[in-house]
């Protein structure tokens, strides 16, 4: 539930909108038990910038346990998360951990892979993405009563 949680948000909505499940607890402590309910047939996104908050590690135990692949998205290829995640999508390192006035280069790079995962889940199906895009938007258009 760090800085990265808006951005896992935006990419939740965006993959709703083409029909694709994506699953994001809100609540604190709950992103474990969601991990309890995934299994081998299931992919997961972890998000750590750091690679080694307690809490995502434990997920990513939950995960391994129950056979989830996982790919992570960090800043840190050597951390506990990227020694065990299938994928690891690094984002950029600049960041002072001592000196840390902002977020913004780590926000700004996880949100960049994130719109790249979800362009290459957008064209695996381009004319039918397009198509559902293009229809949710119309009938959404003035929700209004």
């Amino acid at each position: 539930q760090g800085d990265s949680f808006l951005q896992a948000m935006g990419f939740q909505n965006r993959m709703m909108k083409i029909k694709h499940d994506f699953l994001i607890s809100i609540l604190p402590g709950e992103q474990r038990h969601l991990a309890e309910t995934l299994g081998p047939k299931d992919c997961a996104i972890v998000i750590s910038y750091s690679g080694s908050t307690k809490q995502t590690v434990d997920i990513a135990d939950v995960l391994k346990h129950n056979g989830t692949p996982f790919v992570l998205i960090s800043s840190k290829p050597k951390s506990k998360l990227a020694l065990m995640c299938k994928i690891l999508l690094e984002v950029t390192d600049i960041e002072s951990q001592s000196i840390k006035f902002s977020t913004f280069a780590s926000q700004t790079g996880i949100e960049f892979v994130l719109n790249n995962l979800y362009s290459y889940f957008f064209i695996q199906n381009y004319d039918e993405n397009t198509k559902t895009r293009l229809e949710s938007e119309i009938r959404y258009i003035d929700d209004r009563t």
